[in-house]
């Protein structure tokens, strides 16, 4: 009689491996939307402060008296993208002096050890002379965890 036990485990384990094989090559289920690697996540209409890092980009912040954000994300984050979702969907509650910067985690390794970033949907937010002030790890509730921890 064969022992049902190591085959249950066995499909199990091929199960487990389909869910994250599916997760690395597909990561944006959501039909409605791309995933957050691409370029520009929000429509035109929608204001929300969000752009790809450079350092460039992040001084000309700076120089305009801005509020940077570091928001480190990867492309097979699918929290990322439901984080990026409630930027999109709570706009109008972002200070307009807040600017976010996508950060790629998996192309951006120096910066990820600068800010001590380990996983994605994490946030740091710098100052001018881009130190750390506040650091925090995001959810679905993404605007209210900005807001409380914005300095």
């Amino acid at each position: 009689m064969i022992k049902k036990a190591p085959y249950i485990f066995l499909v199990g384990v091929v199960a487990i491996g389909a869910f994250f094989a599916v997760a690395k090559f597909k990561p944006c289920l959501a039909q409605e939307k791309t995933c957050s690697s691409s370029t520009k996540t929000f429509s035109s209409e929608e204001n929300v402060p969000i752009i790809n890092y450079s350092p460039e980009a992040v001084q000309t912040a700076l120089d305009a008296q801005k509020r940077p954000v570091l928001f480190f994300q990867a492309s097979w984050c699918s929290t990322c993208y439901l984080i990026e979702k409630n930027f999109q969907e709570h706009a109008e509650e972002i200070p307009s002096d807040v600017v976010m910067f996508r950060v790629n985690m998996d192309t951006n390794k120096e910066l990820n050890a600068t800010y001590n970033v380990v996983a994605p949907d994490e946030f740091v937010q710098i100052n001018a002379q881009k130190d750390e002030i506040s650091h925090w790890k995001s959810s679905e509730q993404a605007v209210k965890e900005l807001l409380r921890h914005l300095k």
